[in-house]
């Protein structure tokens, strides 16, 4: 059966902004300042909403353009809190990331988000069609019928309640449309819609289980008891102002309805950059991995010195494959070389052993191209082996094209260039403990098709650089430099051994002290480390200032501290032990 996803993305987005901003002052951003933290957690909901099976699909926001509501009532949610710069900056990249998505984004100036949810929902029910909405807000609950279901977000996606028509009464005692005249009765202060003062919340539900409606409660308002009559009467007209406030707009003029809203094809290398470019890593590997192709690569191991003599010659493309990043330390998992259309792999101690190769590798006059220069100079130090005449980097030739992607593994590289023909490390060594070679078959073709892959993008990353003008900066100043930062990293520098562990043991007694310390200014012994022994002790024990009390308990990082220095000596010593 066909089903239709309509998402509140005003109300995801507000909370994956103040999910990551509420007592953080370092929000995520890019290196280039860029605020990314509402970006971040909108896509991780977002996600985890637009599942596989999902064909039909809207996000809705509103606009700054003032909607009917704000001209008829100037107070209309007037006393929000003003939205913070460092969200607006994220709104455009958000709605951007939907439409990367394959997605439809709903805006229209001069209507909400519900507006726009609601007009689809109900368009799509009239049809017999099945709609799933996604929101926080729980106006939304007025749409519910027999073909819409409204999801409740209470904690990101971990908590989601599904209000079908009979959850609605189960929890309200109430039926859907019964929810506007609902709040026209009670109001609702976070939209500064006023309702009936004095009736909250139990009483309107109350009145509306035995008149219905909000006309019939008028009708019979004589037969209400006690002040309740009173407020009714007097407040007629703003109960009625606020059911229509509070009632969504079902004829948007859109100029499409429920049958237009199928998820369009993703273009990989658009989704990919954007991704890449607001420093969404996990994303975009998550990406990669979901859309890696099964590679095909012809590949040839050398299995003697002979072989490996036949087939050197300049301009080949050499790549050094090592079991972790640190190279100076890692063990060597293969050598490939590739000339674009034969593809080579080499045993680490048969390349070694060869002479052929080694004077290969050392010679300045022999073109070679590579990725991560310094990591292959690096490595092959501790073989005694000089590598020389680099003329082509394919990570510096990234970083310079674009100074995100230099420290990106290879697949997330090669994909930004729009090459699609390797996979990631992780899928075909596994992470962590359980990293290794695995399939020899698998592994030699893996190796190889990234010595294919420098081979390939040579002449697009060149292209790039020379129109960037940027082209004499890598031959020039950055291979070179790898050179020097190498045989640096391979000199290292040398450390006075007795001075240092002097100074642990000094630190060491310095520690104890403060620890001694802290424990008489705060009367007892607790464990200093712990956010929720400090918290108890700072401000219940200590009754220092604080905000309210969280689920999690009282925040004591370094922020709090800081505001507290003046207060008691206890948060110098704190501070210090912490230092």
């Amino acid at each position: 059966m066909r089903k239709i996803k309509l998402v509140d993305g005003n109300s995801i987005m507000f909370r994956a902004y103040y999910a990551t901003a509420y007592g953080n002052k370092d929000l995520l951003k890019t290196n280039q300042g860029q605020y990314t933290n509402a970006l971040f957690g909108f896509i991780n909901m977002l996600e985890k909403i637009i599942t596989t099976d999902t064909t039909d699909c809207l996000v809705a926001f509103d606009t700054d353009q003032k909607t009917e509501r704000h001209l008829k009532y100037k107070d209309y949610k007037a006393g929000r809190k003003e939205v913070p710069r460092e969200l607006i900056e994220q709104i455009k990249p958000i709605q951007e990331y939907v439409r990367l998505k394959g997605l439809k984004v709903g805006i229209l100036g001069g209507y909400e988000a519900d507006d726009i949810i609601g007009t689809l929902a109900k368009d799509a029910s009239k049809k017999g069609i099945k709609v799933d909405v996604y929101s926080s807000d729980k106006d939304l609950l007025q749409l519910v019928d027999d073909n819409i279901t409204v999801h409740m977000l209470k904690s990101g996606m971990k908590e989601v309640d599904d209000y079908t028509y009979e959850e609605v009464f189960n929890k309200y005692g109430l039926y859907p449309d019964q929810m506007i005249d609902l709040k026209a009765l009670m109001g609702d202060p976070s939209d500064n819609i006023k309702g009936v003062p004095g009736i909250g919340e139990k009483t309107a539900i109350k009145l509306l289980v035995e008149y219905g409606t909000l006309d019939n409660l008028y009708a019979n308002v004589e037969k209400v008891t006690g002040k309740n009559k009173d407020r009714l009467i007097e407040n007629k007209e703003s109960a009625y102002f606020s059911k229509y406030l509070a009632t969504i707009n079902l004829d948007v003029p859109l100029g499409y309805d429920s049958d237009h809203l199928k998820i369009e094809a993703v273009n990989q290398k658009e989704l990919l950059d954007f991704l890449i470019s607001f420093e969404l890593n996990s994303f975009a590997k998550k990406h990669q991995t979901e859309e890696s192709p099964k590679i095909e690569i012809s590949c040839i191991e050398l299995i003697d010195y002979q072989d490996i003599k036949n087939v050197l010659k300049p301009n080949l493309s050499v790549y050094l494959e090592t079991s972790n990043p640190n190279y100076h330390k890692a063990e060597l998992w293969g050598f490939s070389l590739s000339d674009g259309v034969n593809n080579y792999f080499i045993e680490p101690d048969l390349a070694l052993s060869s002479i052929d190769f080694i004077c290969y590798l050392q010679d300045p006059d022999i073109a070679k191209f590579t990725f991560d220069y310094k990591a292959l100079i690096g490595a092959l130090k501790w073989h005694k082996i000089q590598v020389k005449g680099v003329v082509f980097d394919l990570l510096l030739g990234a970083y310079l094209s674009n100074s995100r992607l230099g420290k990106e593994d290879f697949k997330t590289i090669t994909n930004a260039f729009s090459y699609y023909d390797c996979l990631s490390d992780d899928e075909i060594y596994g992470k962590g403990a359980k990293k290794k070679l695995g399939d020899k078959k698998t592994y030699m073709e893996h190796i190889a098709s990234k010595a294919l892959a420098i081979f390939k993008l040579r002449d697009q990353v060149i292209a790039e650089l020379k129109e960037k003008e940027q082209y004499e900066l890598l031959v020039e100043l950055e291979i070179p430099l790898s050179e020097v930062l190498a045989d640096m990293e391979y000199t290292g520098f040398k450390v006075d051994l007795v001075e240092l562990e002097k100074a642990n043991v000094d630190f060491k007694i310095r520690i104890k002290d403060l620890q001694n310390e802290i424990y008489q200014l705060a009367g007892e012994e607790f464990n200093i480390s712990s956010p929720k022994q400090l918290g108890t002790i700072l401000f219940e024990n200590l009754n220092l200032p604080t905000s309210k009390k969280t689920k999690t308990g009282y925040s004591t990082n370094i922020e709090v501290l800081e505001a507290l220095k003046g207060y008691h000596p206890i948060i110098d010593k704190l501070m210090e032990y912490r230092q």
